[in-house]
């Protein structure tokens, strides 16, 4: 602040407090002093690279992408900005733009584990799952205490078919940051898939319900703004990642399809970035669309409270676009697990599975869930 009243026509002053905004995590302040810095000196490299990562955190992705490729202009060697124009890329789901620019940041820093750590899961992506598990070797060589370069590699392991490798993996990485949470759910999908004590497999998903409480324990709301009348319709919330071109659109068309609309709203919330037409056909079928990725699980499970919501089902479980920190916060006053995830969530937080006696025969399931099971008849 001194330096920028000492000279204000100085970009650096404006830039460099804006780095301090953005590590006390006052991102409106941050993204003024860049803006600042960029009426002084439109092509401060810096500042439109980190002026990039604050719209790109709002899903202004277009602008973003324009003031990395304008930093890269002027600064070529620029590795940070590279990367961040990766991420972007990937985002947006251009995969193969996003390779040259991992390719040309790890050019730029070869002994960067983190440019590594960022090709690899775009390798697996591609289906070179090979070359993904010897890029992310080298990343973890690099930084064997990187989570995130465990966890990936372990996701290889899975998309391979080694699943002892993987579970070592995403050990380790659990160990190194217990609230990984992508490591959690990696796990938990794959312990569905071995032949593991019942027991064992329910303990695992009751440890991540019991570490994402202590997680949430000064921010989960415990009273809901909802009014108790039965003559107004009851506002029922979908969560999922899969409202696109994926089996679990193809398991809710019909309910959703059936449901009584003179009792029931549905509100859907989207956690990815990308739609399709499986999306454009589903949206008319909900009475509001809210777009979540990229929200944080607190922002998230603002919102829903916020619609009301009286039950709110999660419809992805322990697989990808899982949104279960939301879920932690208890934003609806009934939870509800069904079709995404074929065990419990573990989350006490979630109060009800769907479900039908094939699946969970009565007697025998009880024990290994933390939600009630409610069984479709005849299913």
């Amino acid at each position: 602040q001194h330096a920028s009243e000492v000279d204000p026509a100085l970009a650096m002053g404006p830039y460099k407090l804006g780095t301090v905004y953005m590590r006390l995590g006052r991102a409106d302040d941050a993204k003024e002093c860049f803006r600042k810095a960029l009426e002084l000196d439109p092509e401060y490299p810096e500042a439109l690279n980190n002026l990039g990562i604050h719209l790109a955190g709002n899903r202004e992705l277009d602008v973003a992408e324009s003031l990395y490729r304008k930093a890269l202009a002027k600064r070529i060697d620029y590795f940070e900005a590279h990367i961040n124009l990766g991420n972007l890329l990937v985002e947006s789901g251009r995969r193969i733009e996003a390779l040259y620019f991992y390719e040309r940041a790890m050019q730029l820093r070869p002994d960067s584990a983190l440019a590594k750590q960022r090709m690899g899961p775009l390798l697996r992506d591609l289906g070179r799952i090979a070359e993904a598990v010897e890029i992310l070797n080298q990343a973890i060589y690099l930084d064997p205490h990187s989570a995130e370069a465990w966890n990936d590699i372990g996701a290889c392991h899975i998309s391979r078919g080694d699943i002892s490798t993987a579970e070592n993996a995403l050990k380790e990485a659990l160990r190194l940051d217990r609230n990984l949470i992508p490591a959690w759910i990696n796990l938990m999908l794959i312990s569905n898939w071995r032949s593991r004590d019942r027991a064992g497999v329910y303990a695992l998903h009751c440890s991540f319900g019991q570490h994402m409480m202590e997680l949430t324990v000064d921010s989960r709301f415990s009273s809901f703004p909802n009014v108790v009348d039965k003559e107004r319709r009851l506002r029922v919330g979908f969560v999922s990642g899969d409202f696109r071109r994926h089996s679990v659109s193809y398991f809710i068309r019909g309910p959703l399809s059936y449901l009584n609309r003179t009792k029931v709203e549905a509100w859907a919330y989207f956690n990815h970035s990308r739609e399709d037409e499986r999306t454009q056909e589903l949206k008319p079928l909900f009475e509001e669309w809210r777009n979540i990725h990229g929200l944080a699980d607190k922002e998230a499970a603002e919102i829903v409270r916020r619609d009301g919501i009286d039950i709110l089902f999660d419809l992805t479980g322990h697989t990808g676009h899982s949104r279960l920190g939301l879920f932690a916060l208890k934003p609806a006053p009934v939870q509800i697990s069904w079709i995404g995830y074929p065990n419990t969530t573990g989350l006490p937080t979630i109060d009800y599975r769907l479900t039908d006696n094939f699946a969970d025969p009565v007697g025998s399931s009880e024990e290994f869930h933390t939600e009630n099971l409610i069984r479709f008849p005849n299913c």
